[in-house]
């Protein structure tokens, strides 16, 4: 994760329980997901920028 850029993940692991009715643990596969959508946003956001 680049520096500036912190995900709350508790957060998020609340939101999903609140909306969804699931609970996520910080090593569940959909984590995952979470982190390489995190990775191509600051992509974007960093080319964007330059």
């Amino acid at each position: 994760m680049s520096a500036g850029v912190a995900l709350d993940l508790k957060r998020i692991t609340a939101e999903v329980a609140a909306r969804h009715g699931m609970l996520l643990r910080p090593d569940d596969p959909a984590m995952l997901l979470v982190t390489m959508n995190e990775v191509v946003l600051q992509q974007v956001i960093g080319s964007i920028e330059t």
